[in-house]
């Protein structure tokens, strides 16, 4: 009988996840919008598949500051095969991402099995699947669900061992968190969060006068703890390869770029500054979904599990009993409070981690919403079979009928198709002609053509100077770029100072001739409260007038 359950379920899954990636492949290019990040990323990727090295730095970037490193270099080299087998464009590098997320769902599953039922963790995980934040992550051409990857993977191997790891476990552990600094150094959550389960445990342990156990946990840490250290010494051996001047040049970049000097009482507030942001849609340039539901949700299910953690204790009536009148056997009750216990652990060592890190993307939400996923299960499963089946087909209608809506309800201009932006660039602008011009427009151009404006703030001589050396052909100017020098220097985090901005003006209107526009709601602007709005919609293309012509006309 139980084999059968096992074929049913595994039937119903497979039925599932086909649908799901016919789905999800049909969506991949229309949700989310094609972000600047994308096209930085995957043209950083097909500029190392040109070099044949690792090393090289973005072309579109030749002014811009720079450090070369290894710390992304698994992503890229994934990403380098995309290019070569699809080629250079935004659905070769975005089914990477796709893949990344149905094995994030495969990996969620395993570790809800620890907690339930098969039937359970099925329909936990198609929970997941169709919240908002999971699509836009498993669509984005990003990391970010690369590293949900490696968290669900270190979870399912903690919730395995109660949080105890042996030290030979501590070390796969360890050696998967290093190899991931190879996806990005956002890899260090993962280590907060495997370091917390670890320290939390030796605590109780030592609590409880089982000063055996804590010595061997202790052991554990650090087994994790060196393999970590060792295999991510291996990316800085590299980086150093690259740049003899690696470390004092990417701390630098850090502090300069993603201002990660703050103290550590501003950092906690920043912390609850990024819960707002995500709460709130307050943001820069990236596509932020509508989660408040989800995050009110999920705030109370950590609330109410760490609640009744305290309650379910040997004789004391559990949760579960004062919920449904049910009582749950002592077995029962001790695994639910021990996963339980290493989920909130692990979120506890992602927010501390965070605070140490400094660095506050609002994509990273992501990481929190896989723990408030398995923490509303813990919570589902304080009731009984009918209960949770209820609960989890309520979840699920609501959280279809929301992401369905918010992917087709989008703001003006965000359903906007990408191919139709490609295609007035290149009635206007030759792909093999240098042009500046906002980096979303990189996966038009050939290798080395497009460069971004984010360039101007650092040249030397001024612009003029930059486009004669670089023997620029057309300009790109968005009228966003008015705001951001209206606006100086709130955007300069982003973009540089934006002073450059008068003076490529005026060489625009003075020494070259404007040649068409390029009408676009959402990709006219890369500022997150300017997309959707006629008034910041048009990208003027220019062509530069040669010297010659110039000295001609004058006459």
């Amino acid at each position: 009988m139980d084999r059968w359950k096992k074929w049913a379920v595994f039937c119903a899954a497979a039925a599932y996840l086909a649908v799901y990636i016919f789905v999800s492949y049909r969506s991949l290019l229309v949700f989310p919008f094609v972000h600047s990040d994308e096209s930085w990323l995957a043209g950083l990727s097909r500029d190392m598949l040109a070099a044949g090295n690792l090393g090289v730095t973005e072309s579109f970037f030749d002014a811009k500051p720079r450090v070369p490193h290894a710390m992304k270099s698994l992503f890229h080299l994934m990403q380098m095969g995309a290019v070569g087998l699809g080629g250079f464009s935004v659905g070769s590098v975005r089914m990477l991402s796709l893949l990344a997320g149905i094995i994030c769902l495969v990996l969620f599953y395993l570790c809800v099995r620890r907690m339930g039922s098969r039937w359970f963790a099925l329909g936990l995980t198609v929970l997941l699947s169709l919240d908002i934040q999971f699509i836009y992550a498993s669509h984005f051409a990003r990391q970010e669900i690369f590293i949900a990857l490696e968290l669900l993977g270190c979870l399912w191997i903690l919730l395995g061992k109660k949080g105890r790891p042996g030290t030979g476990t501590a070390l796969i552990l360890g050696v998967v968190t290093g190899l991931f600094v190879g996806i990005h150094p956002n890899s260090f959550l993962c280590a907060a969060v495997c370091g917390a389960i670890m320290v939390f445990e030796i605590v109780r342990q030592a609590a409880g006068k089982d000063k055996k156990g804590a010595v061997k946990t202790l052991g554990s840490l650090a087994a994790y703890t060196a393999a970590v250290l060792a295999v991510t010494a291996v990316y800085v051996g590299i980086s150093f390869q690259f740049n003899s001047h690696f470390l004092p040049d990417y701390f630098l970049y850090g502090k300069e770029e993603f201002e990660l000097s703050s103290s550590g009482w501003a950092r906690v507030g920043e912390l609850f500054s990024f819960f707002s942001g995500v709460y709130g849609r307050d943001n820069g340039t990236y596509y932020l979904p509508d989660v408040r539901l989800e995050m009110i949700a999920m705030a109370l299910a950590a609330g109410l599990s760490a609640a009744a953690c305290l309650v379910m204790r040997g004789d004391v009536l559990s949760e579960s009993e004062a919920l449904t009148g049910e009582s749950v056997s002592d077995s029962e009750e001790k695994r639910w409070i021990q996963n339980t216990r290493v989920i909130l652990e692990g979120a506890a060592g992602l927010a501390a981690g965070m605070v140490v890190i400094g660095r506050y993307n609002q994509t990273a939400v992501l990481f929190f919403f896989l723990f408030g996923w398995l923490l509303a299960g813990q919570v589902l499963q304080l009731f009984e079979k009918a209960g949770r089946t209820i609960g989890i087909l309520i979840l699920a209608a609501g959280l279809a009928v929301g992401s369905i809506w918010q992917i087709q309800n989008q703001r003006p201009g965000e359903a906007e198709n990408y191919a139709s932006y490609l295609d007035q660039l290149a009635e206007l602008v030759p792909a093999d002609a240098p042009t500046i011009g906002n980096l979303n427009m990189e996966f038009y151009f050939d290798r080395g053509m497009l460069k971004d404006y984010r360039n101007l703030p650092y040249v030397e001589g001024g612009v003029e100077t930059y486009i004669r050396e670089n023997q620029i052909e057309y300009i790109c100017y968005s009228d966003e770029l008015d705001y951001l020098y209206e606006h100086r220097p709130y955007f300069h985090a982003i973009y540089g100072n934006t002073a450059f901005v008068r003076e490529l003006k005026a060489f625009c209107e003075t020494a070259c001739r404007e040649v068409g526009r390029i009408h676009s709601l959402e990709y006219a602007s890369r500022v997150n409260s300017l997309r959707g709005a006629e008034e910041w919609g048009t990208v003027r293309v220019y062509r530069v007038k040669q010297e010659k012509q110039e000295k001609q006309e004058d006459t």
